[in-house]
This record gives structure tokens, sequence and C-alpha cells, in this order.
């Protein structure tokens, strides 16, 4: 399945339903045991491999997401805040081999929690380790000094 989206396209490379891993148990807020949905993706962007996402999301958000993967919108989802951590490091031979660099070559990894609003409360929809390419990607970000809501992005780096 190949989604457009915005000048890039993003392939799943798999979709299954699995019991949550301990880390993303912890971090969506669900029981020991629980299932959820996993979303593997390869972001192209002109054709060049750029980014490997791995997502993770509640089996109550999966009808929600399967309609994402089909049309440009996901109804019923409201993003409320979002974390993210970014460090560097290696890829594996499997990462390599679909981003199209050299094997334990440096990439980024970025690990973000997506919370949406549920009634007055903010709870976890979404987890995502994505490993970007350090040769064709750059991440920004903008903090502004009056206090106001940072923002941040990647964009595609110049050839």
């Amino acid at each position: 399945l190949t989604v457009p989206v915005a000048g890039q396209r993003v392939e799943v490379l798999d979709r299954r339903q699995e019991v949550a891993p301990g880390r993303v148990t912890e971090q969506l807020g669900l029981e020991d045991g629980a299932e959820i949905l996993r979303v593997m993706s390869l972001v192209r962007v002109a054709e060049a491999p750029v980014a490997l996402v791995d997502s993770f999301f509640p089996l109550r958000v999966a009808g929600t997401i399967d309609a994402l993967l089909g049309q440009a919108d996901a109804p019923g989802l409201e993003l409320t805040r979002t974390t993210v951590s970014i460090e560097t490091s290696f890829c594996s031979s499997w990462e390599a081999e679909q981003l199209q660099i050299p094997v334990r070559g440096a990439v980024f990894v970025t690990l973000c929690t997506e919370f949406e609003e549920h009634g007055d409360q903010r709870r976890p929809v979404e987890v995502v380790r994505s490993v970007y390419r350090v040769d064709r990607v750059q991440l920004r970000f903008d903090v502004p000094s009056d206090g106001g809501v940072p923002t941040a992005l990647w964009q595609v780096a110049d050839a």
C-alpha cells in the first residue's frame, strides 16, 4: 500500500495486530498483554528513501488509522500534544537495506508519543520510532522567546 502525502510517498511495509512490547505498553498506558496495531512505513521523497517509521496504536483507534491509510484525513482524532526525543545512532542491516545506505551508517532516531484530547484529559494515541538518513534529512526547531509553542519540522536536505 502506498499513500501519497504532500510531495512524498509513504509506502506501508507491514501492518499487523500484535501484543504490545513492554515499553510501548507503558508509553500508551495499556495493560500488560494488550494488543496494538503496528504499522511500519518507508517514506520516500523524489523516489529516494529518507525515513523508516514504526508506529504503534492502541486498538481503539485502529479503524481511524486504517481510514487514514486509505484517505487524506483521519476522522475522529484530534492530536493535542507530542513529546519527541532525538538521538543519533547507527542503522541495522535491515534499516540500511530499506534506506539504501551502508550498514551501520549514521541515522537520526526520533521517538515520539502523540496525545489526543479525551474528555477533560489527554491520553496517548500513538508511539512512533522513526529512523532518518542523516545525509538526506535536516531537522529544524523554532522555539519562540515569548513562551509560545515550539515547532519542529524535517525537510529533505539539498543533495
